[in-house]
C-alpha cells in the first residue's frame, strides 16, 4: 500500500514545511483547493503542484528523473512547502509614531497636532508569485504566520502611512474635529500607495481600512478648541433647525399657491367648456331652424326696427284717420310689427313687404287713375255735367267706378314719381290706348329669388347670386294630384290607395 501525504496545517499561517522530506516512489500527496504545494531540492524550487491528488512517479512528473539517479533503494529526499492561499482577514496595523500635522480647529483658524491612525487589512498570497513569497519571506524558516508577516511590512507601513497623512490632512485643510467623515476616502487612498509594495513579495493586499485617527486629547489648547467648536456646532444646529422650519414653510405656502393657480385653471377651463357647449348648442339651434347667425342678427334689428314702428305707426293712424296719404297706414305698420313678432323667416317677409309696398303704391295712385278716367270720359260724351261734380256721372266719393274692369292702366302710376309728368307707356291725349300682353295687361311680373347665403334680392332669370355667387336652389316637387274613382266617381286624396265611397282600388 502507497504512502498518502496530507498536511493540512493551521489557518493562520501563510506557508510551512511539510514533515515528511524522505519520499517513497508512488506515494500520493492530496493538495486541498485553498493549498499549493512546492517542491525543493538543495535549496533550489524544482516543481509546484496544485490542487488535487498527486503520484509522485516518473512517468507523472518529469522532475523526479533527477532523483532517479541519485536515489538508493526505493525513497528520494525533498523538501515540500505548503502554502496557504485563504485570505487573511482584519490583520490590525498602527502607526508607532505619531505625525505633527496643521489641522484647522475652526474655520480660518489652524494649529499644530500631533495624529496617529490604526486599522485592518484583508491578505492573501499571489497563486502566481508563491516562488517570490517562499524566496523573499519564508526563506529557510519553518513557516511564515499573519502576525509575522505584518511585522515585516510594519516598517513599511509606518513610514508611506505617515508621509501620506502629513501630506494630505494639510492640503485638504480638513478639519481636525471632522477626521471621521473622510474615513473612506483616505482609506481608498492608502490602498492604492501600499498595494504595489506588498505585490512585489508576493503577497496580495486585498483590501486596506484605516479605522480612526488618535488625536491628541490630553493638549489643553485642543481641548479648549474642542469646547468652542461643540458650542458653535450647537448653535449651528439651532440656526440650522430654524432655517429647515423657514424652508418648510415657504415649501407649504409655494404648494398652497400652486393649488391655487391649479384651482383657478380648472375654473376657466370649466367656463370655457360651458362656453363652447352653449355656442354649439346655438349652432345646432340655428342648423335645425335653417337660419344663419348673419340672419339672426337682421331678425334682431328688424325685431327693433318694428318696435319702434309700431309705436310711430298707432300715433300715425290716431291723426291720419282715413286721409289720402296716411289711410290705413297706422294698421299696416301695426300688421307688420304682429306678423314680425310672430316670427316669420326673413325671405317671407321681404316677400310681403313688396307686396305691401304695392298695396300702399296702388292706393296713392288711385285718385290720379280716377282723375285720367274723368277727363278720358269728359272727351267722350257731351251729356254729362261738371267734371268732378257729385251726380253728375263722374264717379265720387262714395260711388262704383263705372270704368272698373275697362280701363287697362289701372293700378298703375301713370306719372313718373316726384315729377309731375306721365310715365313712360301712360296714354296721351289724343293718342288712342296700345293693347298690351297678357302679363303686362295682368299686372304680373316674373318673381325673382332671394339668396339663402347673404340675402340678395336676383333677377327670376339667373341662377346665381349676384352678391355672393350661391346657386339658385332648386324648386321643390310638386305635390301629387289627386284621383278619380271609376267606379263612383268620388274624388280621393292623393296618398290614398283606396276610395272613400266605394273601397275601389286606386288605378295603377
Amino acid at each position: 500500500m502507497r504512502t498518502m501525504i496530507v498536511d493540512e496545517g493551521r489557518t493562520d499561517v501563510l506557508a510551512w514545511k511539510c514533515a515528511t522530506q524522505d519520499f517513497e516512489f508512488g506515494t500520493r500527496l492530496n493538495v486541498h483547493e485553498s493549498q499549493m504545494a512546492v517542491f525543493f531540492r538543495d535549496g533550489q524550487l524544482i516543481e509546484v503542484l496544485g490542487p488535487g491528488m498527486h503520484v509522485l512517479e516518473t512517468r507523472n512528473f518529469p522532475f523526479l528523473r533527477f532523483f532517479t539517479k541519485l536515489r538508493f533503494g526505493r525513497y528520494f529526499h525533498a523538501e515540500v512547502y505548503f502554502v496557504n492561499l485563504s485570505v487573511q482577514m482584519s490583520l490590525p496595523w498602527g502607526t508607532r509614531e505619531r505625525v505633527n500635522v496643521m489641522l484647522e480647529v475652526e474655520p480660518g483658524k489652524a494649529m499644530p497636532l500631533d495624529v496617529g491612525a490604526s486599522g485592518t487589512m484583508n491578505v492573501q498570497p499571489d497563486p502566481d508569485q508563491v516562488k517570490e513569497m517562499l524566496v523573499w519571506l519564508v526563506g529557510t524558516g519553518e513557516e511564515l504566520t499573519a502576525e509575522s508577516l505584518r511585522d515585516k511590512f510594519n516598517s513599511m507601513l509606518n513610514t508611506k502611512i505617515k508621509t501620506f497623512l502629513g501630506r494630505v490632512l494639510q492640503l485638504q485643510h480638513m478639519n481636525a474635529f471632522t477626521l471621521d467623515q473622510h474615513l473612506n476616502d483616505i482609506s481608498q487612498a492608502l490602498f492604492g500607495v501600499l498595494e504595489p509594495e506588498f505585490r512585489k513579495y508576493g503577497v496580495w493586499l486585498r483590501e486596506f481600512y484605516v479605522d480612526a485617527f488618535a488625536l491628541p486629547e490630553d493638549n489643553p489648547a485642543f481641548q479648549d478648541a474642542r469646547r468652542l467648536a461643540e458650542g458653535r456646532y450647537i448653535q449651528h444646529g439651532k440656526l440650522d433647525l430654524e432655517y429647515e422650519l423657514k424652508l418648510k414653510q415657504a415649501e407649504k405656502e409655494a404648494q398652497l399657491a400652486r393649488l391655487e393657480g391649479e384651482k383657478t385653471l380648472v375654473e376657466a377651463d370649466v367656463a370655457a367648456r360651458a362656453n363652447v357647449t352653449t355656442a354649439q348648442g346655438e349652432a345646432v339651434r340655428r342648423s335645425l331652424e335653417g337660419i344663419t347667425s348673419v340672419q339672426e342678427h337682421q331678425f334682431a334689428t328688424l325685431d327693433r326696427m318694428v318696435d319702434a314702428g309700431a309705436a310711430g305707426g298707432a300715433g300715425g293712424a290716431a291723426g291720419g284717420g282715413s286721409g289720402g296719404d296716411g289711410s290705413g297706414l297706422g294698421d299696416m305698420t301695426g300688421f307688420f310689427g304682429d306678423v314680425m313678432k310672430m316670427g316669420i323667416g326673413l325671405e317671407m317677409m321681404r316677400n310681403m313687404g313688396d307686396v305691401m309696398k304695392d298695396a300702399m303704391n296702388g292706393a296713392g295712385q288711385a285718385g290720379a287713375n280716377m282723375a285720367q278716367a274723368a277727363s278720358m270720359s269728359g272727351n267722350a260724351g257731351a251729356g254729362m255735367s261738371g267734371a268732378g261734380a257729385p251726380g253728375a256721372g263722374m264717379p265720387g266719393q262714395g260711388m262704383a267706378n263705372p270704368y272698373a274692369g275697362q280701363n287697362p292702366y289701372a293700378g298703375q302710376n301713370l306719372y313718373a314719381p316726384g315729377t309731375g309728368q306721365p310715365a313712360a307707356g301712360a296714354p296721351q291725349a289724343g293718342v288712342p290706348p296700345q293693347p298690351m300682353s297678357a302679363p303686362q295687361a295682368a299686372g304680373t311680373q316674373p318673381s325673382g329669388w332671394v339668396c339663402s347665403g347673404c340675402g340678395r334680392e336676383n333677377p327670376a332669370d339667373t341662377l346665381f347670386c349676384g352678391g355672393c355667387g350661391t346657386r339658385r336652389p332648386e324648386p321643390e316637387p310638386a305635390a301629387p294630384s289627386a284621383w278619380i274613382c271609376g267606379g263612383c266617381g268620388r274624388e280621393n286624396p292623393a296618398d290614398t290607395l283606396f276610395c272613400g265611397g266605394c273601397g275601389g282600388r286606386r288605378p295603377e
